[in-house]
């Protein structure tokens, strides 16, 4: 398991940030939200 330190803060800021992040990926089973969270990303993502 990756220490806190490794670990990127969870941030729309930090998703923008990354040079070399190409893919943002929203998985789980069904039901559980997945097109609600793409959706509400695609959304802050389009803001900046």
């Amino acid at each position: 398991m990756a220490d806190q330190a490794e670990v990127p803060e969870a941030t729309v800021e930090n998703i923008l940030s990354q040079k070399t992040l190409k893919w943002v990926f929203v998985g789980g089973k069904g039901g559980v939200g997945k097109t609600t969270y793409s959706s509400v990303i695609s959304i802050l993502l389009a803001e900046f």
